[in-house]
């Protein structure tokens, strides 16, 4: 009845049927949901505690979880714009609670959770007190992102600890606990270390070097010399680019957690470097004053050599090093988008480069005859406005006393 072309057509199509069948069935077999029950935080914080600080409301997220408040948890942009986790305990009852990620959230889950926080009136009794934010979460975990709980829809737990906290069924339940998170840097954040690494990591030390390795050069600008006029240009932008760093990092923060030693540093360095053009004025005050023709100096220059040159180097050692502190806090943190790796190769290039260059100014410097002391400083002629900052002298002659 059938010929060997339909037998051969009604087996293909009976072959199609069953990998359609076989397909389908996986594929639904694979998604089948996953449900946990646990505390939700906010990567953010995670962040701060991982680090060894605290959140941004006080509380330890990884020993204490109950404590986060849910003010936190649904108002700071640091912590609605970078996602949450469900967390599970791995002290497994003995010792310190060690709340760990058990799954992260996507897109779609940090919406729900967001949503689902909103729930809670901003002004509600519940915003600063122990939030015990537990959450029962419904969604799908896959093969190639074993810790995501895909798609999730949240709802509060409100039952007892042992139906609310570390809680799983389903296919997914098998996955470890992880300590990783990934943060998008925001611009605010992208700006500050931009100006940071420009500042700290490369201008003002310039600035330093050139002051130093220039001294004895007879070259003018604008009828000052060179030395002065570099140092005071390259400082200038300097300052102003550490100024602005500083402005985004406090916009980001909203002027409040400088806690962690990166930010006390910062905040340290970057009061140091502002009171240097402050400190640089002092010299034309009456006690100070500029160094007499034969080259003495009377005991207030001295002293002001001294604060003005030790604060200067000290604000720039510790500037270099917090650089290398922020990069190692953005790497534990979790700051994605490779703004870590950013900063450490930009500085790392750059003062490998002013390396080099104070090693052979020095070397030149050092290998310079020693000029006459009247020579070495001759007569000043009178001050020019303050605004200009400098003594002019009548011809390019080496030029010694300091700004």
């Amino acid at each position: 009845f059938f010929s060997g072309k339909d037998l051969c057509l009604s087996m293909a199509l009976h072959m199609f049927f069953w990998v359609c069948f076989w397909a389908v069935y996986g594929a639904h077999a694979q998604s089948t949901e996953t449900v946990y029950s646990g505390y939700l935080v906010d990567n953010y914080c995670y962040g701060l505690v991982s680090n060894g600080g605290l959140a941004l409301d006080g509380t330890n997220v990884i020993t204490a979880p109950w404590e986060h408040t849910i003010h936190c948890l649904r108002d700071p942009a640091q912590c609605t714009q970078n996602g949450y986790y469900l967390a599970i305990n791995i002290a497994n009852g003995t010792g310190t609670p060690n709340y760990q990620i058990k799954f992260q959230l996507d897109a779609t889950g940090n919406a729900n959770a967001l949503a689902l926080l909103r729930q809670t009136p901003v002004g509600s009794s519940e915003d600063h007190t122990p939030g015990n934010y537990r959450v029962t979460a419904t969604g799908q975990v896959s093969t190639g992102r074993s810790n995501v709980l895909a798609g999730a829809t949240l709802v509060r737990c409100t039952g007892s600890i042992a139906q609310c906290d570390g809680v799983c069924s389903g296919p997914g339940c098998g996955v470890g606990a992880s300590t990783s998170i990934s943060i998008s840097p925001r611009t605010l954040l992208w700006a500050h270390v931009i100006c940071m690494v420009l500042s700290w990591g490369m201008l003002l030390p310039l600035g330093v070097i050139w002051a130093r390795g220039l001294r004895l050069s007879t070259k003018q600008v604008g009828g000052q010399p060179i030395w002065f006029q570099g140092h005071r240009i390259i400082q200038s932008l300097g300052w102003a680019l550490q100024l602005a760093g500083f402005a985004c990092i406090v916009a980001l923060k909203n002027g409040k957690h400088f806690s962690e030693p990166h930010e006390i540093l910062g905040l340290t360095v970057t009061i140091l470097g502002s009171l240097q053009p402050i400190n640089a004025q002092l010299r034309h005050l009456k006690f100070i004053g500029h160094p007499s023709p034969d080259g003495s100096k009377t005991a207030g220059r001295r002293a002001w050599e001294w604060l003005h040159k030790g604060m200067g180097y000290a604000a720039v050692a510790m500037g270099i090093s917090n650089i290398f502190v922020g990069y190692v806090y953005a790497r534990d943190f979790g700051f994605a988008d490779g703004l870590p790796e950013f900063a450490l190769i930009f500085v790392c290039s750059s003062l490998g480069i002013l390396l080099v260059a104070t090693i052979i100014l020095e070397v030149r410097r050092l290998s310079q005859p020693r000029q006459p002391q009247s020579m070495a400083h001759p007569p000043a002629y009178p001050m020019m406005p303050v605004s200009w900052g400098y003594t002019p002298y009548p011809h390019p002659t080496p030029v010694m006393s300091v700004m």
